[in-house]
C-alpha cells in the first residue's frame, strides 16, 4: 500500500513505536492521525505553529500515512 510522508505537529514528544497526538486543523489535540493537520514543508508547519501558538511541548516531526488516512 503506497504511503505519504508528510509534516505533523506532535502534541508531544513523538513516540516511534507507540500511540501519538496530534495536533489538527483547529490547533486543538486530537488521537486520530488522519485527523491530524498535514503539511508539505517543515516551514509551513512552523507558520502553523507560531500562529496557533502551540504549546512548546509540542514538537513538528515526520510521520507516514497510508492511502486511506489521507
Amino acid at each position: 500500500m503506497p504511503k505519504h510522508k508528510f509534516f505533523v505537529i506532535f502534541a508531544g514528544p513523538q513516540q516511534f513505536n507507540g500511540p501519538n497526538r496530534y495536533i489538527d486543523d483547529e490547533g486543538k489535540t486530537t488521537d486520530m492521525k488522519a485527523r491530524a493537520v498535514r503539511f508539505s514543508s517543515w516551514a509551513d508547519a512552523k507558520m502553523f505553529f507560531d500562529k496557533h501558538k502551540i504549546r512548546p511541548t509540542c514538537q513538528i516531526g515526520q510521520e507516514d500515512f497510508e492511502d486511506h488516512e489521507v
